[in-house]
């Protein structure tokens, strides 16, 4: 059962980033529509929420629904547009904690959201009314190499308890991502905070992979399953 406040409550009792559960987040409501913020095909809708002394600023894209597949593999393929678009415009991540309906199991809710960073996105529960939070879990990463941290990036590492003068530091010596890996391995491979979460899908350039543990596979190619497929 989850234990996990409704979004009609204005507050979330835990917040899901990078493998800590962290408690006393405080969901700030939206600002007004004068901030929305356009990339690409997405609108981003601002929010924002609170914890430990820490305001993170939330972009939230267009709440949609999806019908007809119990498997949130595909879920994740229909969506990676979204993903892709918004990641390759922005170098930042975008998550979303899927909601699945309390009694049509085959609908879905996804509230994909962003931090505007480019280490980590926080995994919120904002499941609207009939419709409940699951463990299914997907995100993206950045394209290409992290070069220079962001104010995002020193809030996300905060919250991890991780010292952003290392952090840096350690950017630029390797001069790389955040792990040492090249633009296109990051974006292809699970972090080992990714993992620490728990089975999910991460939204690469080239496909959908699952990740489970410390494994991870292809559940969908692009070139095989074009994200937006010809109607010929």
């Amino acid at each position: 059962m989850s234990t996990h406040k409704k979004f009609k409550d204005l507050s979330i009792p835990a917040l899901l980033l990078s493998g800590l559960m962290i408690p006393g987040v405080v969901f700030g409501g939206y600002q007004s529509n004068n901030n929305e913020l356009r990339v690409g095909d997405v609108t981003l809708r601002p929010m924002w929420i609170e914890t430990r002394g820490v305001k993170l600023e939330i972009g939230r894209f267009e709440s949609f629904r999806l019908k007809g597949s119990t498997n949130p593999a595909e879920l994740a393929w229909v969506m990676s547009d979204q993903f892709l678009d918004f990641s390759q415009k922005t170098n930042m991540e975008a998550c979303v904690l899927l909601c699945r309906h309390r009694r049509e199991h085959d609908l879905w809710q996804a509230n994909i959201i962003t931090a505007y960073s480019q280490v980590g996105c926080p995994l919120l529960d904002l499941c609207s009314e009939d419709f409940e939070v699951t463990d299914h879990h997907i995100h993206s990463h950045p394209v290409k190499p992290i070069r220079t941290l962001t104010k995002e990036d020193r809030k996300i590492l905060k919250l991890r308890n991780l010292d952003e003068n290392a952090y840096a530091g350690h950017l630029e010596y390797r001069g790389r991502s955040r792990v040492g890996l090249s633009g296109f391995e990051n974006n292809h491979r699970p972090s080992e905070q990714d993992y620490s979460i728990g089975p999910g899908y991460l939204i690469a350039s080239s496909g959908v992979i699952f990740f489970d543990q410390q494994n991870f596979n292809f559940v969908f190619k692009f070139e095989d399953y074009p994200i937006n497929p010809s109607n010929d």
